[in-house]
């Protein structure tokens, strides 16, 4: 048997038991707890994409000087 036909079983037994496990466990319904603090989660998500958003008008400050505002200097004689 060839390795790649054995790694294609082995994936394939691996996704049946999860799978298995999966029809295994009973649905949880979420507690008060959990929703508020979905709650408050989905309010920060909501905050930070509202940021994100309001930073894409700006642009990025420069701190290097363009190429036609670079000064030049003087090279030394016999420097290339």
């Amino acid at each position: 048997m060839s390795v790649s036909r054995k790694i294609w079983i082995l994936g394939a037994v691996v996704l049946a038991a999860s799978f298995a496990m999966a029809a295994d466990t009973p649905a949880q319904q979420p507690s008060p707890a959990k929703s508020q603090q979905q709650a408050v989660i989905n309010s920060i998500f909501y905050q930070e994409a509202k940021l994100v958003e309001n930073m894409h008008k700006y642009t990025r400050r420069r701190t290097r000087r363009g190429a036609d505002e670079r000064q030049e200097f003087p090279r030394p004689s016999g420097a290339r």
